[in-house]
């Protein structure tokens, strides 16, 4: 995984608005965001791969794994 990757965002508003091609950016491109309410991150978007990557090196007893 490269960890260089520019995390880019986006607000609320914009993804309510272009969702498809804000997924389309992140599917092609793999583009890293951040969702913004108010000034405020309140999510992250990430490529699916990258995503399970992650969830497959948790430690297995971590309590924050998704149900």
């Amino acid at each position: 995984m490269d960890t260089s990757k520019q995390t880019n965002v986006v607000t609320a508003t914009m993804l309510q608005r272009e969702i498809g091609s804000i997924l389309r950016r992140v599917a092609n491109n793999r583009e890293h965001l951040v969702v913004e309410r108010d000034g405020f991150p309140i999510v992250a978007i990430i490529p699916i791969d990258e995503f399970e990557m992650l969830i497959k090196n948790l430690p297995t007893n971590s309590k924050n794994l998704p149900k």
